[in-house]
């Protein structure tokens, strides 16, 4: 069997890895592959629809700012039109509740006879909360398609339904095997999100990631439209989808090797807790419950690179994830075609 010989190994198909192979690309790299365990460009979750939220209080804050301009100028980014509205992209603005004084950007303060006077359906109760217009939600699939297609389109290499195995940096090169097929590699670039953590031991990183656990439950309601609604305490999202549904994402802390099971209480409390604030969650019916994992926040450099500076893993950033991943991709792929006396990386003492 043909050995997989690359100069750039992208592990990962998803938003993070289709962008930073086409950040590579455009920077004149040559040799890029691409290996993903799905047999989809996305991991397997077409259609899937994510928020955009800004939560401010981290050290992010620049690269939340660079990810936002990135997906702002799409158009000329992707040669598409995804982000207008109606074809993928819906701002309908977010909540933030309860309503806090220092958020390092830009945002509307409503009070709690603001909040029913505009969301009479949604909001009600003794908080107030925050309101940032710019926030909304996108529909993953034609941004997934737009990066396919460009990636493609400049000659990237992909290999489907292929896990990567085992790696090491051996030298000038990191030797790996994916599908059952070795292979070698200059650069390796790791976006297997979740995945990244089983990953980590071999490289020599010190890292501050832990797993969350997101219980996700879809739900139809009598409310047809609002704001994305985050309540940080609870670590939970409400995201307002088409034809009175929504999702309920909330998450908890997991374990590594642990497969979880979707946990019902968590729902049900939901509605025992806040069904005064939000009532229409104590009409809902639920279509779908899943739980998925997730990297949690981190504090530290957005990319931690391996003892031998040849392996760039990407961050972690929880809910901020859909909107962050232009701007960590363009980490990833700055890291890769600098020096290695360049890379840095966040390394355990004495490695």
């Amino acid at each position: 069997m043909k050995s997989l010989e690359c100069e750039h190994l992208v592990v990962g198909a998803g938003l993070l890895g289709l962008a930073t192979a086409d950040h590579l690309l455009r920077r004149g790299a040559t040799g890029v592959l691409v290996v993903e365990r799905a047999g989809s460009t996305n991991g397997g979750r077409p259609g899937e629809v994510g928020a955009l939220v800004r939560q401010g209080g981290l050290d992010h804050d620049a690269l939340e700012e660079r990810g936002r301009l990135l997906l702002a100028a799409g158009e000329e980014y992707l040669d598409v039109d995804y982000l207008r509205e109606g074809a993928g992209y819906r701002r309908v603005g977010s909540l933030r509740i309860p309503s806090e004084d220092a958020l390092p950007f830009e945002s509307e303060r409503l009070t709690v006879t603001q909040l029913e006077e505009r969301y009479p359906e949604l909001v009600t109760g003794e908080q107030g909360a925050r309101f940032f217009a710019e926030d909304g939600t996108l529909d993953t699939l034609p941004l997934l398609s737009a990066f396919y297609s460009r990636v493609r389109g400049q000659s990237a290499r992909f290999l489907f339904d292929a896990e990567l195995g085992d790696f090491d940096e051996q030298g000038e090169t990191v030797r790996f095997t994916a599908g059952g097929r070795s292979g070698s590699a200059s650069r390796v670039y790791l976006t297997a999100g979740a995945e990244n953590l089983r990953m980590l031991p071999a490289l020599g990183c010190r890292h501050e990631w832990c797993l969350e656990q997101v219980h996700s439950f879809r739900i139809t309601t009598p409310t047809t439209s609002g704001p994305v609604i985050w309540l940080p305490e609870r670590r939970t999202l409400l995201l307002p989808l088409d034809e009175r549904e929504w999702e309920v994402e909330v998450a908890v802390d997991g374990r590594l090797g642990v497969e979880a099971a979707v946990d019902w209480t968590l729902l049900e409390a939901m509605r025992r807790e806040e069904g005064a604030r939000f009532p229409w969650l104590l009409e809902s019916e639920v279509k779908r419950a899943r739980v998925l994992p997730r990297l949690a926040f981190d504090a530290t450099d957005p990319v931690l690179v391996s003892r031998g500076g040849r392996i760039a893993v990407a961050g972690a950033f929880g809910t901020h994830g859909l909107g962050l991943f232009p701007a960590v991709a363009e980490c990833l792929a700055a890291r890769g075609l600098a020096p290695l006396a360049e890379s840095g990386g966040l390394l355990e003492e004495g490695l």
